[in-house]
Formats: C-alpha cells, sequence, structure tokens
C-alpha cells in the first residue's frame, strides 16, 4: 500500500528519515508546560517506522494522525493554538529510535506519537520520558506500554492483548462452544499473551481446553499439529494464535485436512491481503478495532476510513487506523483539561480520562493503569472471503493483567 497525505498550512507534514534531518519546522521548546504565545502552533510527532519491515503497521494510523489535525485545527485548534504534525522515521530499526527520538524533541515536538508495539515502541518512550514528554503509542498492545514497563510518561491506545482474549472466551461462550483446541504461534509474546487472557476467561462454567499445540510461523507445515488436533476427541472450535503469512498458511492447511470448526484469531488477522493464501476462508472470527466491510455500528469510524480511501487511493491494510485518529483526539482533550502540552500535567490529564468518547471508543486511563483494558472491542466473521461484522464485546469484568 502506497499513501499520501494532503499537505496544508496549518498542519504541515515533514517526513525526516532519522537520523538526517529534513523539513523545516516551528521549533517549540518543550521544557515549558505552558503554551505559549497565542497560535504559536504545538508541534507533535510521530517517531515510527515508516518505511522498512513495520511500515504497514506504523505507516496507515499516521495519515489518520493528520485527518484528526486537520479536523481540530479547522475548527480553531487546542486553545486556539493550531497542531503540526511532524514525522520521524526509524526505518524500522529499533537501533535507530533514540536518535529518531531526539531529533523529534530537537524540532520541539511537545507530545511523541511512538511505534505500534511494546519492543519497537518503548525505546522511543524512554527517550521520550526523559525530557518529560508523553510518548503515547497508537496501538501497542502490551499493558506493559506504561507505567509499570516504561514509566510515568508512556501510554497506549491499543488493543490490550488478554483483553482480546478474553473477549474471544466470551464469544465462543455466548456461542455455547464449550471444548477449545488452542493452537499458538511461538514467534510473538504478543499471541501468548491473548492466549492467556483467553484461558484466564475461559476457564470454568462447564468450559474446557481439551488440548493444546504450538508451532513456529515459518514452519511449512504442521502435520504434526493437525495430528494433536484429530486425537483430541471432539472440539467445538480452535482458538489459532498467529499472524500471516505464517498463520494464514496455518489455517489453509486446517481446512484441507478436513478440519473445519470455527477458528477464533487475534486483530492479526484483520484485512484482506492474507485472504488470498485460504481459498474461499470461512467460519474464521476475530477481535477488531473497526471494520473495513462499511458495516462498522459506529459511523464515524467508516467515515474515517472512507476519507483515508480518498487520501491513499485504497483501504487501509487493518483498521488500526481508528487509534492513530484518536491518539490525537485524546492529546486534545488533555491539554485543554490541564492548559498544557507537556510535563507533569500532561500526565495528570490523561490519567482522568474516564470513558472519553474517541473514535475508537470510550477510553479510561487511571494514575495506575495508561492502557484501557475493558474498551469494547469489534468480533469480525470471514465467510467465503469475505469479512463482516458480528457483535460488539462489553467486558463482564477487566481481564487479569501481570503487572
Amino acid at each position: 500500500m502506497t499513501g499520501r497525505t494532503a499537505l496544508s498550512v496549518a498542519a504541515t507534514v515533514c517526513l525526516i528519515s532519522a537520523p538526517l534531518s529534513g523539513c523545516s519546522t516551528s521549533a517549540l521548546g518543550h521544557s515549558d508546560p505552558g503554551l505559549g504565545p497565542a497560535g504559536k502552533p504545538i508541534v507533535i510527532a510521530a517517531v515510527k517506522g515508516l518505511t522498512g519491515s513495520l511500515s504497514s503497521f506504523d505507516g496507515p494510523p499516521v495519515i489518520t494522525a493528520q485527518m484528526a489535525v486537520d479536523d481540530i485545527n479547522s475548527r480553531g485548534g487546542v486553545d486556539g493554538h493550531p497542531l503540526q504534525l511532524i514525522k520521524v522515521d526509524t526505518q524500522s530499526d529499533v537501533s535507530h529510535d533514540q536518535q529518531a527520538t531526539l531529533h523529534a524533541i530537537k524540532k520541539g515536538a511537545s507530545f511523541i506519537i511512538a511505534p505500534c508495539d511494546f519492543d519497537t515502541g518503548a525505546p522511543v518512550a524512554i527517550v521520550a520520558q526523559a525530557a518529560q514528554l508523553v510518548a503515547m503509542s497508537d496501538c501497542a498492545g502490551a499493558p506493559e506500554f506504561g507505567k509499570q514497563g516504561i514509566g510515568p510518561y508512556a501510554f497506549t491506545m491499543g488493543l490490550v492483548a488478554q483483553s482480546e482474549g478474553a473477549a474471544l472466551a466470551q464469544f465462543a461462550a455466548g456461542r455455547n462452544w464449550h471444548r477449545a483446541f488452542i493452537l499458538r504461534d511461538t514467534t510473538l509474546e504478543y499471541h501468548r499473551q491473548v492466549t492467556d487472557g483467553f484461558i484466564d476467561r475461559f476457564a470454568g462454567d462447564g468450559n474446557q481446553i481439551v488440548s493444546q499445540a504450538t508451532f513456529e510461523g515459518q514452519d511449512n507445515s504442521i502435520s504434526t499439529q493437525i495430528g494433536r488436533i484429530r486425537d483430541s476427541g471432539p472440539i467445538d472450535f480452535i482458538l489459532l494464535m498467529s499472524f500471516p503469512p505464517g498463520g494464514a498458511s496455518a489455517l489453509r492447511q486446517l481446512r484441507a485436512a478436513g478440519i473445519n470448526v470455527p477458528v477464533l484469531a487475534s486483530n492479526s488477522f484483520d484485512g484482506d491481503y492474507w485472504k488470498s493464501a485460504v481459498a474461499n476462508v470461512s467460519d474464521v472470527y476475530y477481535t477488531n478495532y473497526s471494520s473495513l466491510s462499511g458495516d462498522d455500528p459506529d459511523s464515524a469510524r467508516t467515515a474515517v476510513i472512507e476519507r483515508f480511501k480518498q487520501i491513499t487511493g485504497g483501504y487501509p491494510s487493518n483498521t488500526n487506523v481508528v487509534t492513530g485518529y484518536s491518539v490525537i483526539q485524546a492529546f486534545k482533550i488533555a491539554a485543554e483539561r490541564c492548559t498544557c502540552r507537556s510535563g507533569p500535567g500532561l500526565v495528570t490529564a490523561f490519567e482522568s480520562f474516564k470513558n472519553e468518547p474517541l473514535l475508537v471508543g470510550p477510553t479510561t486511563f487511571t494514575d495506575t493503569l495508561h492502557v484501557d483494558p475493558v474498551r469494547p472491542l469489534l468480533v469480525m466473521q470471514i465467510d467465503g472471503g469475505r469479512s463482516r461484522f458480528v457483535t460488539e464485546i462489553a467486558f463482564s469484568s477487566p481481564p487479569h493483567l501481570p503487572l
């Protein structure tokens, strides 16, 4: 996917390929928590993997962040100050994170948008924290992306991995699916955390984990694991914790082996880009931020996704784009609440969030939890290669978080 953003006078987007300096921006100091002279731009920096292996995850939310900047500026900005979004490219290389973040700070950034993963985003947040700047990841799913794992200046707008697992467990129970086989890819820690959230919520009430098996996403064959599934006895569904292309290959092999029970997955299976690998893929369910099919229960999310298409010429590869817009919305709320743009006051303002009406959904942060583990999630169903919205999961209770 290739994307382009419309530039405006009020909110110029600059791409800086770290460690090289690039565009000209208004330099703002980051030490003064006040908003400064009337009308002076507030600089927000997206320090992300805009090229390289992470670009499909890190890039699209920046486009919707720019949409939010334009929308806010058209309505008077933040306390009369326009927002200005700059981009600093880490080139998807963690070794560039520190220098890229320092470069953003030098360019006057008051607020940092961090990469969409704990491992790649934490180094950015640590550097920002040393400058008393809040760094918010748009879609990191680890609950550790916050006070416990990084420090008080780190927040994330992402789906909590354990929450995804708990939502899948509630969904399965609601369908009277009580016997699960867990097939987990060991490549990413994220999928272990989703699995933990599922097991914690699924246990009891007549539910049973019949058996489990693991594989590596790069494995060409899961024939041994398929044998385990066949030997496990009757099952109602498979919890498949993986991501394409390896996860798509595993799903194809399951269906080719005649294992046609429902498959539950995380939002790693969002989007259409992988579906050609599994002919006429059906009876697959996954958690998600939004829907790319035009049937999201929140028409505002659908509208932003349609605007994304107008700007870039195509739909996003996944729906984490709604988090990019939401990060900017959140900054406006917090900055106006504290009449500041950085420092401890902005942290306190974020920690006061209580069901704030963001595009991604009602969002709450606290002084101990800088991620929202109970924000409702969507469940999508794939049938005949097409995804559609099924239901929205509201949590019966918060998932257990190992913090």
